[in-house]
């Protein structure tokens, strides 16, 4: 299944569930990152039912897709955002959207395993940039993406190996 904005704003839309593409994608890769894949779990992190089977899948198929680009290793990782034909205000906000989701899946139950300092950093501002308010030009947005995606990828390389059930 290719994972794209538009299929899971549809997919969320359908399961009336409440958060935008970029907020479920940034609580998936949270998830993913905190070695969360177990089924109930994704999808209970996503305010879906099991009755949501569209929903189930997109959501099976991004947190594969995380997991696969991530284990790569070769920053191919991407957060899901709007295409640059958006507006850079309302990507700005969704990268808001997909911080919050992402500490929110970062921060789902179980124990925390310890991290770098250097991990708690990215994890720190991660953190920092879903409080933010207010929108950035697109070359402070192009930078933010870049960040966003090397952090991602030290606080999964910490955690590989740590697969855990909710």
């Amino acid at each position: 299944m290719d994972v794209t904005f538009d299929s899971t704003a549809l997919a969320l839309e359908r399961a009336a569930v409440a958060l935008s593409p970029s907020e479920a994608h940034g609580i998936l890769t949270g998830l993913v990152c905190a070695g969360i894949r177990e089924d109930a779990a994704v999808l209970a992190a996503l305010g879906g039912s099991d009755d949501d089977s569209e929903l189930q899948e997109v959501a099976l198929a991004t947190c594969a897709e995380l997991a696969a680009r991530l284990d790569e290793g070769d920053f191919t990782f991407m957060p899901l955002l709007p295409d640059e034909t958006v507006p850079a205000v309302q990507r700005s906000r969704a990268v808001v959207d997909w911080c919050r989701g992402f500490t929110s899946g970062f921060a789902s139950p179980g124990e925390p395993t310890a991290r770098t300092p250097l991990a708690d950093e990215a994890l720190s501002d991660i953190h920092e940039l879903a409080q933010a308010g207010g929108t950035v030009n697109e070359d402070d947005l192009t930078e933010i993406v870049e960040y966003l995606r090397v952090g991602v990828q030290l606080l999964y390389d910490e955690g590989r190996g740590g697969v855990r059930d909710a």
